[in-house]
């Protein structure tokens, strides 16, 4: 017997299915995370074919309100982060402000000579080290993000590194005195390597999101360089774009003149 399905209604029968489970969802029937039904068992309760059930569970996915995982079924997807880029935030910071708490993992940590597109960005001298800080960000125990951040030792040397491996770094910069100014960053897709794929519980190759990072103290220093990696299926990231420019209130020489972002600190 069809559950809730009319089939005298103008609405397609499996955009009326979608419409139930996402009720279903949206109601907590179905929590986030949680396996759907399988086909045969939707196609039992609402007595429609297989290809009903199919086009219905792709309208969902395609709105991202389901998920698929190879030779696993459909599961509810889990809710999508928002990390607005209008202003200068840390990602735990940018979950903060929406009421989210983000734990940090440290993964490792070093002194060590810098690559060389890690010392162009930062402006290092031959042979001036770096800290190099590996994080994982997890959100309810699941990582959702996994990081490497560079500093120059001068910025090391005035910060405690236990604050550094459990804190937004820019809150332990700023709590240092060292008053951050602006950024350079890009966004860009790429496929998970192995080690990504095993920070974020992913498999080789799959989507994620690469973001580098150039930040500045207000003086125009740079002070970090960051290369990290957001699960894609979990975070989404939003800039207000306004029709017109806005007075530039920041706009130090160093960034200008700056070489461009390439390369990242996870093989």
């Amino acid at each position: 017997m069809s559950v809730g399905i009319d089939r005298n209604s103008a609405v397609a029968v499996y955009e009326q299915i979608a419409a139930i489970l996402q009720e279903q969802i949206e109601t907590g029937a179905l929590k986030p995370g949680q396996r759907l039904p399988t086909e045969p068992e939707l196609m039992a309760s609402h007595g429609v074919s297989r290809s009903t059930v199919r086009a219905a569970l792709a309208l969902l996915k395609e709105e991202g309100i389901l998920t698929g995982r190879r030779a696993k079924g459909t599961f509810v997807a889990r809710r999508q982060l928002k990390h607005e880029l209008n202003e200068l935030r840390s990602f735990p910071e940018a979950m903060a402000a929406q009421g989210l708490v983000v734990s940090l993992k440290p993964l490792a940590w070093e002194t060590t000579l810098p690559q060389a597109h890690v010392q162009k960005q930062l402006g290092l001298k031959d042979g001036e080290k770096i800290l190099r800080i590996d994080k994982l960000h997890l959100l309810d125990n699941e990582p959702v993000a996994t990081d490497s951040l560079a500093l120059p030792a001068w910025v090391s040397e005035r910060v405690e590194i236990e604050s550094l491996l459990t804190n937004s770094s820019y809150h332990v910069l700023e709590q240092a005195g060292i008053s951050l100014g602006a950024a350079r960053q890009r966004v860009s897709a790429a496929a998970a390597t192995r080690n990504v794929a095993q920070d974020l519980n992913l498999r080789v190759h799959d989507p994620v999101l690469r973001i580098e990072r150039l930040t500045y103290a207000i003086t125009g220093v740079p002070v970090e360089y960051l290369s990290l990696f957001y699960r894609a299926d979990r975070v989404v990231l939003e800039v207000h774009m306004p029709r017109h420019s806005l007075p530039v209130v920041f706009e130090p020489a160093a960034m200008s003149a700056a070489p461009s972002l390439d390369g990242g600190l996870h093989e």
